[in-house]
Order: structure tokens, then sequence, then C-alpha cells
């Protein structure tokens, strides 16, 4: 069995079986429960701060796979008891010692003789809504708060050293954008005037006989003035798209400004913050969607701050 596929850390191979002397026995990881040995890692690796097994270093795997065996080995369903110990005790002020309720845990739910015909009818579990429903009503906006919070400490620590470059990145872009508006401008203001004229010469063509020599003598003064028009209205969509551009690239650069800001100290607070409002950190998927919303408030509060100053 190969268990450590799951994630990137194997123990060395174990050469003889302590009890018995046989050799070729595989590694700890194979003879431990795979789905447990996951749940474990979910568990271990959330407590240090890792979200993803992408994000973690190969001595957070490996610490993390020594404790997940290491609690195995004191028994084998540890970390099923310990989800259901941090779920049934969430809110609790008082709870029991989880090694007592390990115990107790699966003293309840092993097997029993039958020593009732009523005990033996299958009842329909009870559904307990509180461990399946969002308990923390406007805990989502309480995070963004908090995280907008953050955000503004962390852009004090670092505007003075960072002013600087900032405010010259920030004329460059100001005086470009500001050219091409001027240039915009000058070119509306030709074809008003290529208009103008383009509408005086058909006004005194109209008083013409309208012949062949008059309509050719029209045709010639209005053609140089058409394609200019054609001219600056292909100039203007360009600048106007060079503007967007210069906007969109602000903007794409304020995220990356903000992304810079997502190292690991932000993630173990923003985590921090979502076990305060009181997000199971057992519960990965839970974790998980807290999580990217804390992530998109952090970026949506960062790139706006920037865009303000």
């Amino acid at each position: 069995m190969a268990n450590d596929k799951y994630y990137g850390y194997s123990p060395k191979k174990e050469t003889k079986k302590p009890s018995t002397g046989v050799t070729d026995v595989g590694t700890r990881l194979d003879r431990v429960n795979p789905y447990e040995f996951r749940k474990g890692m979910d568990v271990e690796l959330t407590e240090m701060g890792v979200l993803r097994l992408a994000e973690s270093t190969p001595e957070e795997r490996e610490k993390a796979t020594e404790t997940v065996l290491k609690n195995l080995e004191e028994h084998g369903g540890y970390y099923s008891a310990l989800v259901h110990y941090m779920t049934e005790f969430r809110n609790s002020d008082s709870k029991p010692n989880f090694k007592t309720f390990l115990k107790e845990f699966y003293g309840d739910t092993a097997m029993k003789e039958v020593t009732d015909k009523k005990d033996n009818q299958m009842e329909e579990p009870k559904y307990d809504k509180k461990a399946y429903t969002t308990e923390f009503k406007g805990a989502t906006e309480q995070l963004k708060e908090a995280i907008k919070a953050e955000i503004k400490n962390i852009l004090s620590e670092e505007e003075d050293d960072k002013k600087t470059d900032k405010d010259a990145a920030k004329s460059a872009k100001k005086g470009s954008k500001a050219k091409i508006a001027k240039q915009i401008d000058k070119l509306a203001k030709e074809r008003k005037d290529k208009e103008e004229k383009r509408q005086e010469f058909f006004d005194a063509y109209k008083k013409t006989k309208k012949d062949k020599k008059a309509t050719e003598a029209y045709k010639k003064k209005v053609t140089p003035l058409q394609d200019r028009i054609k001219d600056i209205d292909k100039e203007v969509k360009d600048l106007e798209n060079e503007l967007a551009g210069l906007k969109q690239e602000e903007k794409d650069m304020r995220r990356e400004a903000a992304s810079m800001m997502m190292d690991k100290k932000v993630h173990l607070e923003i985590l921090k913050m979502i076990k305060e409002v009181g997000v199971p950190m057992t519960e990965t998927a839970g974790v998980k969607m807290y999580y990217e919303v804390a992530k998109m408030a952090y970026m949506e509060g960062l790139t706006a701050g920037m865009s303000k100053e």
C-alpha cells in the first residue's frame, strides 16, 4: 500500500518488523488507514498555517507526517475522533480532556451484543443543524472589516520605504494620461473644423447648377477633408485604447503589488482571524471558503487604498 502518494514525504523504509523479524515490511505509512492519514495531514498542516499541500515546504510536510503517524500509532481513529471533538465542543466553555474523550468516543461506538430486538432497529441519524450550517451570521462582513483594518496597518508600515518610488511612478503615469487626453482634445477640435469646412463646401455646391463640372470641383475639395476626418477618427480610437491600456496597467500593477503583500505572515494572520470568528480549523472545506473571502477582501482593500493615494 502506498499511502505516501497522497502527500510529498515518505519515511525511510524499515528493514525488519520489530515483533517478528520479517524483512521488507515497507514504511510506517503502510500500516495506517490512508483516509485517516489524509484527514490527519489536513488537520496538522492547517494548524501550521498551511492551507494547501502545494504551498507547504518539505520540512512542514515531514513534520506533519511524523505528527500524524505518532498520533495514529496511539489510536487508529485519532483524527476522526478529533474532528468530532472539535465540532461537538466548538463553542463550549467547558469540555473534557481529548484523551479521555477519545477513549469514551470509541468505547461508545464499538460493536456491542444485541440484547433487545428494539436495539436492532435501524434509526435515521439525527441531523445536527449547528454542525452543518453556518452559525456565524455576519461572520463574512466581520472578517472583511478585520482584514481591511490589518491592511491599513501594513500600508502604514510600508509607506515610508515606498513613497518616493510610488510618487515618481504616479507622476509619470499621470503625465502620460494628461498628454493623451490633450491630444484627443486637439484632434476633436480639428475634426470639428474639417466638418464645418465640409459643410461650407456643400452649401456652396447646392447653389451651383450641380452639373458634372461643379460636382467634380466639389469632390476635389471635399475628398481630402473626408480622408482626414477618417484618419482623425482612427487616431482618436487608438489614443483612447492607449489611455484605457494605461488605466488597466495601473490596475494590474496595483493588484500585483497587493499580491506581493500576501506573504506567509499575512496568510497566518488571515487564518488567525478566521479562527477568531469561530471557524473550526479542523473543517478544511469551511476554512478554505472563508480564506477565499478573506483573500478577496484583502486584495480589494489593498488596491482601493493604493488608488486613493
